[in-house]
């Protein structure tokens, strides 16, 4: 499967937009949390781009190790999803899981597994954002 630069560039957009600030000014430590994950998954793509294996590693268990909000927000968070908040933890935990992988790849010098691995953390950042973000960022601005 061929990607483009063109992808990686879209890619670096979404993520810019997502952590965009919210319009009343008040930062959530989760809004926090979500725009370092930004500014590390745009790390990440650079350092796919630039074939930097070390800086594609250390991003990506960045990722993986990202701190918790907290109890204050998540209790917020899983009020506001309800049973929603099954698949919000579920997928955090593919994100863990896949930034991880990508970490192991990139020791390994495996770009292939890198660059699927970074298409499948796009997608289940993606997924997570359509599916929650409009409701986490009316909860946790209130």
């Amino acid at each position: 499967m061929k990607y483009t630069i063109s992808g990686y560039l879209a890619a670096i957009l979404v993520f810019g937009l997502a952590v965009s600030p919210a319009a009343d000014g008040q930062e959530s430590h989760f809004r926090g949390m979500m725009q370092e994950l930004g500014r590390q998954m745009g790390r990440l793509s650079e350092g796919i781009m630039a074939d930097d294996m070390v800086l594609v590693a250390s991003s990506a268990i960045s990722i993986a190790d990202h701190p918790k909000p907290p109890m204050s927000e998540r209790i917020r968070i899983v009020s506001e999803l309800g049973t929603d908040a099954t698949a919000f933890r579920a997928i955090d935990t593919e994100v863990h899981d896949t930034a991880m992988a990508i970490h192991t790849a990139a020791k390994e010098g495996d770009r292939v597994e890198v660059t699927n691995g970074f298409h499948k953390l796009v997608n289940s950042c993606l997924a997570c954002h359509t599916r929650f973000r409009g409701r986490l960022r009316s909860t946790l601005t209130e």
